[in-house]
């Protein structure tokens, strides 16, 4: 839509970079081939749109090209069939290139000139030969065009705009399929198979239904099975270092030739993770958890099911889940209970900002309201002070901090 005068005049498409689609592998040869008609604006070919244009041009910031769209093939565009025919070539430009109905004959008018070919050397043979005007690029970037001048480079050089949109789309794509697969479980036997995004509470009822036990602790833990496998996350007795058996994660720890990080996918089996309590690997490499297999027991399901519910009821009773919070603050000291520590020290229903030690258990610091990350990591570094005057035991948050404070 361009604006004029308060009124609007409609059909201004968008750049030719934005109606078309391309791969990943291609996207560096089109951009190429189009050049800077890449980031030409196409209109219709509307009179009032040519005379806005022509009495506003000045107005634009910069230099600003327009391309008229006429949906009609141009008969007139020769097409030489032995080309397509012929060894060594890839293709014309514009059978790399997907768009709607009714800009393809726009991409042909754009790119029909232009072929893509193995090498420069296949180029040359063609050039000799070629009944018609046109351009060759290679697969590697090099150009010879209709006229005979020949531009060298690799086509890898700067990603421009259609080359980072087709990147874009492509991690687009391949984030949706892996949002499926991360939030996916799979039963086999007493063995449960899981991407590292479900919820632990859906994990626990997928277990529950299977009749298999041993996933009942973690049926009210707030979060998903990665970062369980991260803190090697437990309640009640239970914690995931009981039940893993492996765990698939991306690596990328080491350095390749070129400087750049390499990245692989390993499976760890449950001594390779190093659980321990509220640790694991995963705290310590630059993984990245993926899913991982679970070996339960067979179990009955309403037994199953029972205990579970028994535990919500623990939690409601015992745990301040009426008002926001990241779970229980910290780690439970050897010979101590965190809890204790801090109702000994005076400091049940301590206030810094809006968030407070929750009186009803002094092992979560909870948002009583309009609490900062601030508030809670001053409050959390004020409970560990004083009890470490008090009775000489020092507090470990449970927690994980991210970013500065």
């Amino acid at each position: 839509v361009v604006h004029r005068e308060g009124d609007t005049v409609e059909g201004v498409y968008g750049l030719v970079a934005d109606l078309i689609r391309v791969n990943v592998e291609a996207a560096p040869l089109i951009e190429l081939a189009l050049g800077q008609t890449a980031q030409y604006v196409v209109v219709p070919p509307e009179p009032e749109l040519f005379r806005h244009i022509e009495l506003n041009g000045a107005q634009f910031a910069g230099r600003v090209g327009f391309i008229w769209l006429d949906p009609k093939p141009d008969a007139s565009i020769p097409f030489d069939p032995r080309l397509e025919k012929s060894e060594g070539v890839l293709g014309r430009a514009d059978q790399f290139v997907e768009t709607e109905p009714r800009f393809s004959a726009l991409v042909q008018r754009l790119l029909h000139r232009t072929w893509i070919v193995e090498s420069i050397a296949v180029a040359k043979r063609l050039y000799r030969d070629a009944s018609e005007p046109v351009n060759f690029l290679s697969a590697d970037g090099s150009l010879l065009t209709a006229d005979g001048t020949l531009v060298v480079g690799s086509s890898q050089g700067g990603a421009g705009l259609i080359s980072r949109r087709s990147e874009l789309t492509t991690l687009s794509e391949e984030t949706e399929k892996l949002d499926g697969e991360f939030d996916e479980a799979k039963v086999d036997g007493e063995i449960i198979t899981a991407g590292a995004g479900i919820t632990l509470s859906k994990l626990a009822g997928l277990a529950m239904n299977s009749s298999l036990s041993g996933l009942e602790f973690a049926s009210g833990i707030p979060g998903t099975l990665g970062g369980a496998l991260f803190m090697n996350a437990g309640a009640y007795g239970g914690e995931m270092k009981q039940i893993v058996t492996k765990v698939k994660v991306l690596c990328f720890d080491g350095v390749g030739e070129a400087g750049t990080n390499e990245c692989e996918i390993l499976e760890l089996i449950n001594d390779e993770m190093q659980f321990s309590y509220r640790h694991s690997i995963l705290k310590e490499k630059k993984y990245i958890a993926l899913g991982c297999e679970m070996k339960l027991q067979k179990g009955d399901k309403e037994a199953i099911g029972s205990y579970m519910r028994e535990l919500a009821l623990k939690r409601k009773e015992k745990q301040p889940l009426e008002y926001p919070s990241a779970g229980s603050t910290f780690k439970r000291p050897e010979g101590y209970f965190a809890g204790k520590l801090i109702e000994d020290a005076g400091l049940g229903g301590y206030l810094v900002g809006g968030a407070q030690v929750s009186e009803k258990h002094k092992g979560f610091v909870i948002n009583k309201g309009g609490a900062s990350a601030k508030d809670v990591k001053d409050l959390i570094d004020h409970v560990i002070k004083t009890v470490e005057e008090k009775d000489g035991v020092t507090l470990e948050p449970e927690v994980l901090f991210l970013g500065k404070f």
